[in-house]
């Protein structure tokens, strides 16, 4: 099952590599999910182009992991933020907004199209998504690997070696930032994001 879906997984991004050639980015948190999606990625392209969103208030071991990998895989890596760092406000939307969905929407300019290692079962909030959606940056955002669950990503993660960040060793199933992340308080992946009162940052919106 899980080498189907990965055959699928390749074939699709060679799809995407081939309809927008250079107008087409990667996107990660670095969760081990993102693992899975790069390490197909980098199989067929060379220097994947991946944008990364430093809020300033990350894990350091999620800052020196994505660097290390950018080297080690050759990826694209641009790291991008807001223009200042300083005392981290309460856990809001509009911090999310301010830190992580206005700077992506600059740096989703040059590109008609971002892939995401978006699943149906990280969240309630995400089973409606579709593979292909208009978003709200005026691009298109894409999701090849909304059918994998989490025991196939950890099954392909064990079978191919692909590395992943120690926070995932200490029981964190979904990384943001420092200061709104802990550990999963339910059987939903995201549940341990911004202390159970939202799964969302707001970077998923699509025009209905």
């Amino acid at each position: 099952m899980v080498t189907e879906r990965s055959d699928r997984l390749q074939e699709t991004l060679s799809f995407y590599r081939d309809m927008y050639n250079d107008k087409v980015v990667f996107t990660t948190a670095w969760g081990y999910s993102g693992m899975v999606l790069l390490d197909h990625a980098r199989k067929i392209w060379e220097n994947v182009p991946v944008i990364s969103i430093d809020t300033g208030f990350l894990f350091s071991e999620t800052v020196d992991f994505a660097n290390l990998m950018g080297q080690q895989w050759d990826l694209d890596l641009q790291w991008i933020g807001p223009p200042s760092r300083g005392i981290h406000p309460p856990p809001t939307q509009e911090c999310c907004t301010e830190r992580k969905v206005l700077p992506l929407w600059c740096a989703l300019q040059p590109y008609q199209a971002w892939v995401s290692a978006l699943r149906w079962d990280q969240a309630s909030t995400r089973k409606d998504s579709k593979e292909i959606e208009p978003d709200q940056f005026g691009k298109f955002r894409l999701a090849p690997m909304l059918n994998w669950t989490s025991e196939q990503c950890w099954k392909y993660i064990r079978d191919n070696d692909v590395p992943v960040q120690s926070l995932h060793d200490q029981g964190y199933r979904s990384i943001g930032c420092r200061p709104c992340t802990s550990l999963p308080t339910s059987s939903e992946e995201r549940s341990g994001r911004w202390a159970g009162k939202r799964q969302e940052c707001g970077i998923h919106v699509v025009k209905p």
